[in-house]
């Protein structure tokens, strides 16, 4: 009798007439639901700064004067840092 009545109210339904919806949906589109997009997007992760790239480097960081000839030198695109390491 409680699946009789579990039937009846609508708690339990067929595979008929369960309603699939779909897995994924366009965010932009004007005509889906409010309901159904996210309430915020996350912004990715950045990366964390390493030693060379911290607020007070150790010495053995520090580039040399023949060294930052070197770095400003080189292409932006070639650098492997973008920054000059300094005290």
């Amino acid at each position: 009798m409680k699946l009789i009545r579990a039937i009846r109210k609508g708690y339990i339904k067929s595979k008929d007439e369960i309603v699939q919806k779909p897995r994924f949906y366009n965010l932009w589109d004007q005509e889906v639901d409010q309901r159904h997009r996210p309430f915020s997007l996350t912004a990715p992760k950045i990366a964390l700064p390493q030693h060379n790239e911290s607020y007070n480097p150790p010495s053995e960081y520090l580039f040399t004067k023949e060294q930052e000839k070197q770095w400003h030198n080189t292409d932006p695109e070639d650098r492997k840092t973008n920054f000059v390491p300094q005290k």
